[in-house]
């Protein structure tokens, strides 16, 4: 019953560098006589079940999951760094939003703050000339999970500047955004047509295009100061791990599977 959009991911210049050729028109020929079989449908988005379930079939959105029990996360909260800090964990893309967050960031007077970025991609030989020039960046590489985690919790703002006009973003939900949550610091993410409202009364938006935009919206939120920023992710963090674990995340689709029987 777990669906993706695979032909529309091939078309997606974001998430694929691969051209559409004869095998991968016969797999999404396979890959939608696999789905119109299905009984019922688990989905990231409304918009990708609008496209996958046609029919009409049991459909269950849920935009994804976290362990409860993770081990990386049952630990007491470490202490905050000393400076303002920003980080990014993920794929180092333009694509997704990652200038527009550096350009924001460097834009933003605030001497002390510093942005930490980890992960690897084709912008990362740019990062590391623009981390050897500005003292407040600093570019990290891929390191192990455990790493990422422990440098999440201690920074005060987590960012996801994925683009919110990049068509693909209707029927993807960022798995990282579930991650930064869990981790107990304050998170500040475009408003994504594939984000469920609710999310809104535990993230901090960024409200306007481009890097004026990511200045604003940086700006804004630590005003709110390191407790206001903690406050807000330590309620961020109750709320992911209250209703979107791995438990209850299960029983919804074993209830839906339930639905599906004759």
């Amino acid at each position: 019953m777990f669906a993706d959009l695979y032909s529309y991911m091939a078309d997606v210049h974001d998430a694929s560098q691969r051209r559409v050729g004869v095998v991968h028109s016969a797999a999404r020929r396979a890959v939608a006589l696999s789905l119109s079989l299905l009984d019922a449908y688990v989905v990231l988005t409304p918009q990708m079940g609008d496209i996958i379930n046609r029919d009409g079939k049991p459909c269950l959105v849920m935009e994804g999951l976290v362990d409860a029990e993770d081990s990386l996360l049952e630990s007491a909260a470490p202490e905050k760094s000393p400076h303002p800090t920003v980080l990014y964990a993920g794929a180092l893309r333009k694509q997704y939003g990652l200038e527009t967050l550096v350009r924001g960031f460097q834009a933003w007077d605030e001497p002390e703050a510093e942005l930490v970025i980890y992960g690897q991609g084709d912008y990362a030989a740019e990062l590391t000339a623009i981390a050897e020039v500005d003292p407040r960046i600093s570019c990290h590489g891929p390191v192990p999970l455990a790493e990422v985690v422990e440098a999440e919790r201690r920074a005060w703002l987590l960012v996801n500047p994925r683009p919110a006009d990049e068509e693909f973003t209707q029927y993807s939900f960022p798995s990282k955004n579930m991650e930064y949550l869990a981790s107990g610091s304050a998170v500040l993410t475009t408003r994504l047509p594939g984000m469920p409202e609710e999310y809104l009364d535990y993230v901090l938006t960024v409200d306007a295009p481009g890097s004026e935009g990511m200045t604003e919206a940086l700006s804004k939120a630590f005003a709110e100061g390191l407790n206001g920023l903690t406050r807000r992710g330590e309620r961020g963090r109750v709320f992911v791990l209250e209703h979107k674990n791995n438990v209850r995340q299960a029983g919804r689709i074993i209830e839906l599977a339930g639905r599906c029987r004759p």
